[in-house]
């Protein structure tokens, strides 16, 4: 029979137990040896402190590592203005198992989770909610993977997540989860719900007479994957609620004002009387007025962003294997376009 990678790996000692974030980092920092299986169990709730993040980069690739609810028990990991991991290039395998992992903020990629290893990363039993990506270009609300790994989910959960595209007009792609190159994509059971890739709206122009901006696109509600050579299984999964919405159109400039014709000339003045004629003779009539400067023209309210892909939005080239999949309520749509000037 033959054996398993897990079954030809040493075991780091037990499980390390940790109750804090220092804790924790320490914990991961110290799973150096090669060969080796180590194992974090997470044994209360833990809020990061505020910019806090796990960097998972000293893993040998011979090794792998499992952060665990402890005793199957179900911990929440709360970000503070903070992404929560990043995995950097290079790392063994590495499991989240029997976590929710909450409220990552503060970046442009990978919300929770940022993995750009070219290694397996897999979730088991995991829920990834409420964290948001934002920016210009911001990508993978929960998660974002790039590097030619292998991201599983098993019977996880991934749920009002966020990208953001920044004002004006950024771009939003994958507000669940982010797929970037040759990438395997395996996800069995489990949901992706109420996740939302938002465009940001365009400028609103400040030159009379100057056009909106553009709104940006909202890509990939619940799922965004690109670039030749990826792989997709999705089995049993259900995906629904998720949304790809473009951003509004900024608003056109009113045009300038006209300006008031210019004021007639005075009329020529009448004779003088005489002793034949003791009354004067008439004045002349007034002299036209000037003619007014017409007003310019009221700038075009901005293009309105482009919605696509309210579930899952593919592209790039590659294989995708759906079974038993429900897609339910997912949504994309266009922003609203910018009204014109006056």
């Amino acid at each position: 029979m033959l054996e398993t990678l897990e079954d030809r790996l040493a075991p780091a000692g037990g499980p390390t137990t940790v109750t804090s974030y220092n804790q924790l980092v320490a914990a991961v920092n110290a799973a150096t040896a090669p060969n080796t299986n180590y194992v974090i169990d997470i044994a209360n709730n833990i809020t990061f402190p505020t910019g806090g993040e796990v960097t998972i980069s000293k893993l040998p690739t011979s090794s792998t590592l499992t952060i665990e609810g402890q005793n199957g028990t179900n911990y929440t990991l709360t970000g503070n203005g903070n992404r929560l991991f990043d995995i950097t290039k290079g790392q063994g395998g590495i499991t989240f198992k029997t976590l929710t992992l909450t409220l990552g903020s503060g970046v442009s990629q990978g919300g929770a989770i940022l993995d750009q290893s070219g290694g397996p990363v897999t979730l088991s039993n995991v829920t990834v909610s409420d964290s948001t990506a934002e920016g210009s270009l911001a990508e993978g609300g929960g998660i974002f993977v790039s590097g030619g790994g292998a991201l599983t989910l098993n019977n996880t959960t991934i749920t009002g997540n966020n990208a953001d595209g920044s004002n004006p007009g950024g771009r939003a792609e994958g507000g669940g989860v982010f797929i970037a190159g040759p990438s395997t994509v395996t996800i069995t059971g489990g949901t992706i719900s109420d996740n939302v890739a938002l465009g940001g709206a365009g400028f609103n122009a400040g030159t009379p007479g100057g056009a909106g901006g553009n709104g940006g696109f909202g890509v990939g509600g619940g799922i965004f994957i690109t670039d030749p050579g990826w792989t997709l299984n999705l089995t049993s999964t259900n995906v629904k609620g998720n949304i790809a919405q473009g951003g509004n159109g900024g608003a056109g400039a009113a045009g300038t004002s006209g300006q008031t014709g210019s004021e007639g000339s005075s009329g020529i003045p009448g004779t003088n009387g005489t002793s034949d004629s003791p009354n004067g003779g008439p004045g002349g009539a007034g002299g036209p007025g000037g003619f007014g400067v017409t007003g310019s023209t009221g700038g075009t309210g901005g293009n309105a962003g482009s919605g696509f892909g309210g579930g899952v939005y593919l592209t790039g080239g590659g294989t995708a294997t759906m079974s038993g999949v429900t897609f339910t309520n997912n949504l994309a749509r266009g922003g609203l376009g910018g009204t014109g000037g006056a």
